[in-house]
């Protein structure tokens, strides 16, 4: 693919304004903060994004703490000592 995704969400946007998005001119860059009128959290935005984009593909997505990832990792690490 030629093109990406960009989730603005709390950006200035002034510095893109030289970019033509997706080579149309006479559209603006946006951020999630100007269309909502306030900033929404980073987490909640990546999760979402997470479960649409996952959803599209045919997946289903579950949530596992940070903490737990890391222990686990932690723990396969110790067996190999």
């Amino acid at each position: 693919s030629m093109h990406g995704i960009a989730l603005n969400v709390a950006v200035d946007t002034a510095m893109f304004s030289d970019i033509v998005p997706c080579g149309m001119p006479g559209l603006d860059v946006t951020s999630m903060e100007i269309e909502l009128g306030q900033v929404p959290s980073i987490q909640g935005v990546g999760w979402q994004w997470a479960d649409v984009f996952a959803g599209i593909l045919g997946f289903e997505l579950s949530r596992t703490p940070a903490s737990e990832i890391w222990a686990l990792r932690n723990e396969e690490a110790a067996a190999f000592v």
